[in-house]
């Protein structure tokens, strides 16, 4: 069902399945093929996407959330020196808090509204 659609995946060792890789706009914006992928991979496969599939997506997010190096303190406040200005420090602060903004925009939206909201109620609207 990956491969319909059109979502490139790897399978590692233990049976774990790696789909991928998928952007996560700004405003929390899920890409529609990202919940669909998602739902191929629960234990009863569907093509369908439900609340069960927003969870998961909300937990994949936190983890990664969890998974940035530094903490977002450190780093607004290596963004804020203007003597870092410039450095690769600097670049890589700057990354993470946008990494970490969009991935908190996306928990939000889900926690909001689901997928109802981002996907459409039928799990097939353009995001």
């Amino acid at each position: 069902m990956l491969q319909k659609l059109g979502v490139s995946y790897k399978e590692k060792e233990g049976g774990v399945l790696s789909i991928g890789p998928f952007e996560v706009g700004r405003r929390g914006q899920i890409p529609k093929v990202l919940a669909q992928s998602a739902a191929v991979c629960m234990p009863e496969p569907s093509t369908s996407v439900g609340d069960d599939v927003a969870e998961i997506l909300f937990f994949m997010f936190e983890d990664k959330l969890a998974a940035l190096v530094g903490d977002s303190s450190a780093d607004q406040a290596m963004i804020g020196n203007p003597q870092g200005k410039g450095t690769r420090e600097y670049w890589c602060a700057v990354y993470r808090e946008g990494q970490r903004r969009v991935l908190r925009e996306a928990m939000s939206e889900l926690e909001d509204g689901g997928l109802d909201e981002i996907c459409g109620a039928d799990g097939k609207g353009v995001l």
